[in-house]
């Protein structure tokens, strides 16, 4: 049950719209500067190759989320809301448990844990709004117009209220979820699980939109537009059409994709656990650059500024550090 956790330590009310929901990424891109988590937090300026702040050292945290003032990250001891600022604590939800980063929408923070419980959570002040027990353990909620929709080590998918938690409804699955089930933009949720299934459903309802059987199981996902894109354990990136679930195209790169991809302008940036990446045209596939970064990096890579950039943490001096790739420096196919 632990297999997608694992992956992830390594590596990403009343009228609610996909536009406003905010997803935790590794690391999270926000204006001008950088959060990485892991090994703690750490905020880092564009540009900069050492850390405006970096706390917590010592805590085991996940993918960072962050808004214009608040820094959301789960962690193996709770939920920790810091400053943007500085880095200072603003509140903490102690947990027994890892509680995972959540998704935001409108000020509220939903966030799933691995004692199964469902938390809608004040941004501003920690609140519990409301909590709701579900069996096994359960990621951070995709949001579809009033209903968050969750799912975990239970094959099992739950529609809950997102005003009162209350259970809406719930559909079996196959086998357990790899990734947190994502959002589109025409009120679906898309959700892989370690059946080697990707499907769409009805956030509203759970009602089955369209599945497809992948050859190896699909751990990352991500939305753009009308474009599911799949990431495998087999190196294979798959996009699929939203409505219909046709295969648009396949690029395969190797190793596993553990990392959600990042969308700038007409291309997708995409990396396996080998430090390969690819800057590849998103509509059609065709890859325009090919580079390899270190092995040993965090998270994904991103592309700021006509860079490539991904981040390392030296585990003897217990500090991140950045790596940075200029597109055209001979690196470039």
């Amino acid at each position: 049950m632990y297999k997608a956790i694992t992956l992830l330590l390594l590596t990403s009310m009343a009228s609610l719209s996909v536009a406003a929901e905010v997803v935790a990424s590794n690391p999270f891109y926000q204006h001008d500067a950088l959060y990485v988590g892991q090994h703690g937090v750490a905020r880092f300026e564009v540009g900069s190759t050492s850390p405006s702040w970096h706390v917590l050292n010592e805590v085991a945290t996940l993918e960072p989320v962050v808004t214009q003032q608040t820094v959301l990250i789960g962690s193996s001891n709770g939920l920790y809301a810091l400053s943007t600022l500085d880095g200072s604590v603003r509140w903490l939800l102690p947990a027994q448990s890892t509680i995972f980063s959540p998704t935001l929408v409108d000020g509220i923070a939903y966030a799933g844990g691995v004692d199964g419980v469902l938390r809608a959570i004040r941004v501003d002040s920690g609140e519990i709004i409301w909590q709701q027990q579900l069996t096994g353990w359960v990621y951070a909620p995709a949001m579809s117009d009033g209903v968050v929709v969750t799912g975990g080590s239970a094959e099992r998918l739950w529609g809950v209220d997102a005003r009162s938690g209350k259970i809406l409804w719930q559909r079996p699955l196959s086998g357990e979820l790899v990734f947190r089930p994502q959002s589109t933009l025409d009120g679906g949720v898309a959700v892989t699980t370690f059946a080697g299934e990707v499907m769409v459903r009805e956030g509203q309802n759970g009602r089955l939109r369209w599945r497809r059987q992948t050859p190896a199981a699909a751990i990352s996902l991500a939305v753009r537009k009308d474009q599911l894109f799949v990431g495998g354990f087999d190196g294979r990136l798959t996009t699929y059409g939203v409505t219909t679930g046709t295969r648009q195209w396949q690029h395969i790169i190797g190793g596993r994709l553990p990392y959600r991809q990042q969308f700038a302008g007409n291309v997708t940036i995409i990396g396996n656990d080998q430090g390969v990446v690819d800057v590849l045209e998103t509509a059609t596939g065709r890859r325009l650059h090919h580079l390899r970064l270190a092995d040993e990096g965090i998270g994904r890579p991103l592309l700021i500024n006509g860079h490539v950039v991904r981040f390392k943490f030296d585990r003897f001096s217990k500090e991140y550090s950045v790596e940075s790739v200029l597109l055209g420096s001979g690196l470039q196919l």
